[in-house]
């Protein structure tokens, strides 16, 4: 059955125009009806429908809290890249229960990219429905990369994908003491990282190759953020 998101405002319940419809669809449209739903906080309450036109809703109950579907404190400082792969990286590390993209702009980042954010928060709305996540995906405003490297102070311990790292350092080998559980990772754009950048990323974080071969940056963010998942998140 579907799930419904909303968004508790001022004592009022928020469906979006697209769930509207849909409860009209499934004859739930009606006033006093009361439906399960979930909140920005992942906790599912009891809403009851109290107008039609125009629509108001209100929250009945508090079922349940949402403490077990907290996202992993993970960030990605994603660079800009095309319309089409950057919204494939919003769907898969919002499947994978990451808690925030930051977009960066990157000296070789194509400036003319511009991000549709009521489509990236559509495209993480949707997937939230389909894989079953509470809290969807925070996508911040694009930064720079000297505002990045002001942001990844913040974390406590930040990773950056470079293809050319000739150390023996991965995501697998690399220790981190287990209370560390603040983790950032950086993807450069299709253009890769500056020899200005990569001297200052190799002075603030550490520098990890994914694999033997070079990856895309939308399956760099993916592989990175699966792989800190599993090594640092579900320890065993």
């Amino acid at each position: 059955m579907r799930k419904f998101f909303v968004e508790e405002k001022n004592e009022m319940i928020e469906f979006s125009d697209e769930d509207i419809k849909h409860l009209k669809v499934i004859r739930l449209l009606k006033i006093g009806k009361e439906i399960k739903c979930y909140n920005q906080n992942g906790s599912e309450i009891l809403v009851k429908i109290i107008n039609l036109n125009p629509f108001k809703a209100i929250k009945v109950e508090m079922i349940s809290e949402g403490k077990n579907h907290e996202p992993y404190n993970i960030t990605c400082y994603m660079g800009v890249i095309k319309k089409n792969f950057f919204e494939l990286v919003v769907e898969k590390l919002n499947e994978l229960n990451i808690y925030k993209i930051i977009p960066v702009y990157f000296k070789y980042s194509q400036r003319n990219y511009i991000l549709n954010y009521d489509r990236l928060n559509k495209i993480a709305s949707e997937s939230s429905k389909q894989c079953n996540r509470f809290k969807k995906i925070i996508i911040e405003e694009p930064i720079d990369f000297q505002k990045m490297i002001e942001k990844i102070k913040d974390h406590d311990v930040s990773f950056f994908c470079f293809e050319n790292e000739t150390s023996s350092n991965n995501l697998s080998n690399t220790q981190i003491h287990s209370k560390n559980k603040d983790i950032s990772f950086i993807v450069g754009s299709e253009g890769g990282f500056s020899d200005e950048e990569l001297e200052e990323l190799k002075k603030t974080t550490i520098s990890v190759r994914l694999t033997k071969t070079i990856l895309k940056s939308e399956t760099a963010a993916i592989y990175a953020a699966s792989n800190i998942i599993e090594r640092y998140f579900n320890e065993k």
